[in-house]
């Protein structure tokens, strides 16, 4: 989160096996299988946060949060894409490593991060308020990484009656989805 008011991305992780069951047809992710490790499965990130180094501070939580739960590798593939250009070198700064797979795949990659050892760091200047450690038992909640020196926040209103109404389905018969 970068204020209380908004989600500004989601990072989806797998273990090997959830990964490979996923993608069956992708030859990166077959080409990578380790039971020991867990898969970067997607990050998205709204534009108003990249290039703030929020995504090092994921892929340091990530690596933490899954070396919690017994992984001894972090994996990471980038599909090469025309909209993904801003995020294709976040492994890479986050300390990951190319991993060569004897596939061409483009200005991706599968990117390896060993967990065996020193684990990749949340950089200082923000504040992460979950951190897993390698012994947690129980899934950890999702972290909120907000940057130490609040740059902007929303200003705090009262919802309007509008925004706070539950929505009525077309034909005012049968159930409303929740929100």
């Amino acid at each position: 989160r970068h204020s209380d008011y908004e989600l500004m991305g989601v990072i989806v992780l797998r273990p090997d096996g959830a990964m490979q069951a996923a993608y069956p047809e992708d030859a990166a992710v077959q080409a990578g299988t380790d039971p020991a490790a867990w898969w970067v499965d997607s990050i998205l990130l709204s534009c108003r946060i990249l290039g703030r180094t929020i995504e090092t501070a994921i892929v340091a939580w990530a690596a933490a949060h899954v070396a919690g739960r017994g992984a001894q590798v972090l994996l990471g593939p980038v599909i090469e894409a025309p909209r993904n250009t801003p995020g294709r070198g976040r492994f890479e700064k986050s300390g990951m490593r190319a991993l060569d797979t004897g596939l061409d795949l483009g200005a991706g990659g599968l990117w390896r991060q060993d967990l065996t050892g020193d684990l990749p760091q949340v950089p200082d200047y923000f504040k992460v308020t979950d951190i897993p450690s390698k012994a947690a038992a129980v899934a950890p909640k999702a972290p909120t990484l907000v940057p130490k020196p609040a740059a902007i926040t929303a200003p705090k209103r009262a919802l309007t009656q509008a925004e706070t109404a539950k929505p009525v389905p077309p034909n005012g018969v049968g159930t409303t989805p929740a929100f």
